[in-house]
């Protein structure tokens, strides 16, 4: 996986070849002593850097590779936006594609509304919108244990609803610690988990005793999922 910083190097490496000329790719060869020598500086702005960035991205190997023969998922971001912008060849909306906007409380230019944009997925080059996204379990969140390939209990619950009726069983050999039976008993369904460590059986008996207490699934309330980030809009809802 390559960084940020190695694919800004790369585009600001690219800038200096394209601005320095031919001769500077050969790098050994030496000027004749009757040739003049023109130096150049060149200062981008911010939206031609992050172009020149995307434009690096699209045109790497292992991108094109992942085009063409597998998935690309882009995250938020307003660099990501030229990223996007560059693998799909039209524009987006710069405002729709981030992770939030800051608007001036007084003076300054006002922010038009945009309508948000879901991250980007395409397989084989094709943008596809039958895709499930959903964020990790947040740090702070009371599911969250610490196992390292945890999943949030919301997910769980979207592919139990959408297999099973309640009263049903669902079984997971590699239970882990615990989220699939305990998202099951949430649900009122029958579950039966395997998992070869002891301890991690123990953090699962635990979570099922807690599930007798608080059998609210985070995401999920009253029969719909919910975005994160929308708590005051399903408190109008409910109403």
């Amino acid at each position: 996986m390559i960084g940020f910083k190695q694919i800004r190097f790369m585009a600001l490496l690219a800038a200096t070849l394209f601005c320095a000329g031919p001769s500077s790719l050969t790098g050994l060869a030496e000027k004749p002593k009757d040739e003049k020598t023109v130096q150049a500086q060149i200062v981008l702005t911010v939206s031609e850097s992050k172009r020149l960035i995307a434009k690096a991205v699209a045109r790497m190997p292992i991108v094109k590779h992942a085009l063409k023969n597998g998935m690309v998922i882009i995250a938020k971001g307003t660099t990501n936006t030229y990223v996007a912008e560059e693998l799909l060849g039209r524009k987006i909306a710069h405002g729709a594609y981030v992770l939030g906007r800051t608007y001036p409380e007084k003076a300054g230019k006002k922010l038009q509304p945009v309508e948000d944009i879901k991250e980007l997925v395409l397989v084989k080059g094709k943008l596809r919108d039958d895709v499930w996204r959903m964020p990790t379990i947040n740090n702070m969140a009371k599911e969250r244990t610490g196992y390292p390939t945890q999943k949030p209990e919301k997910l769980l619950a979207k592919l139990i609803l959408a297999s099973t009726k309640r009263g049903g069983l669902v079984f997971d050999p590699f239970m882990g610690a615990g989220s699939s039976v305990v998202t099951a008993k949430k649900l009122d369904r029958n579950f039966l988990g395997v998992e070869i460590d002891t301890g991690y059986c123990l953090l699962a008996a635990k979570r099922l005793g807690m599930a007798e207490l608080d059998g609210t699934i985070q995401g999920y309330r009253d029969g719909v999922f919910w975005e994160r980030n929308t708590l005051k809009t399903q408190k109008k809802t409910k109403k």
